[in-house]
């Protein structure tokens, strides 16, 4: 069955090397049989390839179907979200789109969450894993650690996220803090992430300028002396945006100068975000441009 199975879903050019579509052959089998001897349900195979309708679009339709799932529905779609693409047949954003539907569906079964919240954390910790998927793993974290914010394994989980000097995972995990703040994270402990991301130089422009954002947000005015810094510097022009936005929300007056500076810049973003930092300081501090 199996071999039959893949044969079927393999193309038939007129020239084709016989070892090669042997392997392919082995391959497919060999996979649908280890799927086989994890329980997949029969009519689950199609989210892990084992059809000949392999598209991505038809399995994105089949999870948005699922509703009520019995055990054995679960632990396949836990199973589904340690595999990697090539195993499943699908692109690698294909199958990050593909998990976080999975985990949503996942998220709506009753007394589900711990179990859930533990699967996601290990997903996070293997450093093999996709960036992107383990991004994914924090913001699905996130809520969950909403709903149970007495987790405290989530909660070192998302601390040590906002460190993670890999892709923007500590920019993701910063605002997974932000939104438990209420929850489970005191304000103080998400200021002092923030507040240490945006001040290092070492962490990618979108990890700073998320930073930076928090800061403001929260009127952490240690941060001034920093978004001053960055606007006379050459940093990029996100973070030259941010920083500016910052001086407009919490600046002094000697700011407006500054900030003036851009309003002639040759880049109309950094001109944009210059304008409106603007009219905040006229606003608090009624100068005149």
């Amino acid at each position: 069955m199996a071999y039959t199975t893949a044969l079927a879903s393999l193309s038939q050019p007129s020239h084709i090397d016989s070892s090669l579509l042997r392997c392919k052959v082995v391959s497919v089998a060999d996979r649908f049989e280890a799927f086989e001897q994890h329980g997949i349900p029969a009519h689950l195979r199609v989210l892990f390839g084992l059809e000949p309708d392999r598209r991505y679009v038809t399995r994105e339709v089949f999870v948005a179907e699922l509703r009520v799932l019995t055990e054995a529905e679960k632990q396949a779609l836990i199973r589904l979200l340690y595999v990697t693409a090539d195993e499943v047949y699908l692109q690698p954003s294909e199958l990050n789109s593909l998990k976080d539907s999975v985990v949503k569906v996942l998220k709506r079964q009753a007394g589900f969450a711990g179990e859930l919240a533990a699967k996601l954390m290990v997903s996070y910790d293997d450093v093999h894993t996709d960036l992107v998927w383990r991004d994914y793993c924090i913001q699905h974290l996130a809520d969950l650690y909403r709903q149970d914010p007495a987790n405290s394994e989530i909660q070192q989980v998302l601390l040590r996220a906002s460190k993670e000097r890999s892709g923007n995972l500590a920019a993701t995990a910063l605002l997974a803090i932000r939104k438990n703040v209420s929850s489970g994270f005191t304000q103080e402990v998400l200021l002092q992430r923030a507040f240490a991301l945006a001040a290092d130089a070492t962490y990618s422009d979108t990890v700073r300028l998320t930073a930076l954002q928090v800061c403001a947000e929260l009127g952490d005015i240690r941060v001034l002396p920093l978004a001053r810094e960055i606007n006379r510097s050459q940093s990029s022009i996100h973070l030259r945006m941010s920083a500016i936005a910052v001086l407009g929300r919490l600046g002094e007056v000697h700011d407006h100068e500054l900030i003036k500076q851009y309003v002639l810049s040759s880049d109309t973003r950094l001109r944009t975000a210059a304008k409106a930092a603007l009219e905040l300081l006229n606003q608090r501090f009624a100068t005149v441009e």
